[in-house]
């Protein structure tokens, strides 16, 4: 498992700076997209990091319930090199928050960070 964290904020609740979205990737040879596919992000649980006793207690210590994470048993499929056949991977965008959605700051105070 893994989680999108930005030190400071929590990504959960607004005023938001940024949108991240996750997708999972596929290409063939030549770099030709196959499939891209949006890959829904949630809130970090303890549940994401209970795989044993010490991931479980830096889900504590690092306060991951502010990050992101993709939903509880979603597989990825990671694997190839851009020169082989098939290459599969994941992306993660980041973008600065759209100023129109309420829950954006505004652009003073994005200015200010």
């Amino acid at each position: 498992m893994f989680a999108l964290y930005l030190g400071g904020f929590d990504l959960n609740s607004g005023p938001k700076l940024f949108d991240f979205y996750l997708y999972q990737e596929s290409f063939t040879f030549g770099n030709t997209l196959i499939s891209r596919e949006a890959v829904p992000l949630v809130q970090c649980t303890l549940a994401h990091f209970n795989i044993t006793p010490d991931v479980a207690e830096s889900y504590t210590k690092l306060n991951l319930s502010r990050s992101l994470c993709p939903s509880l048993g979603q597989q990825f499929t990671v694997k190839g090199k851009r020169s082989g056949e098939i290459f599969n991977q994941l992306r993660i965008v980041v973008s600065r928050c759209n100023s129109i959605d309420s829950t954006c700051v505004n652009d003073s105070t994005f200015a200010a960070y």
